[in-house]
């Protein structure tokens, strides 16, 4: 895509993006006043995108633009939680066993 963002010239970007999961991929973006890819999200995939002669009207930008969200440092902790929840699930089962078992042998 070239020449893009001819009458809006800022936050047009040649390929805007928001949500989770997205792929962008072998793109060519150029000649145009801000981002070539501006968005925000989680779990997105880029690559192989070549940009050229962009963000030239504007300077708190870049190529490749992305906001910040907390999806996903909420979602890594929830996941840190479970691991933890297994740990000492896993913990007690062992120590249950083990108990369970000595006794056994006590008892024999």
């Amino acid at each position: 895509m070239t020449n893009y963002a001819r009458i809006r010239r800022s936050y047009t970007p040649g390929v805007g993006w928001l949500g989770v999961g997205f792929y962008v991929g072998e793109c060519s973006l150029s000649s145009a006043p801000h981002s070539g890819i501006l968005g925000f999200g989680n779990d997105g995939l880029f690559e192989n995108n070549v940009f050229r002669d962009l963000a030239y009207e504007a300077t708190d930008t870049g190529a490749w633009y992305s906001l910040y969200t907390h999806t996903h440092t909420e979602r890594e902790r929830e996941r840190e939680r479970e691991r933890e929840t297994h740990r000492q699930t896993d913990t007690l089962t062992h120590i249950h066993t083990h108990t369970h078992t000595h006794t056994q042998v006590l008892g024999a």
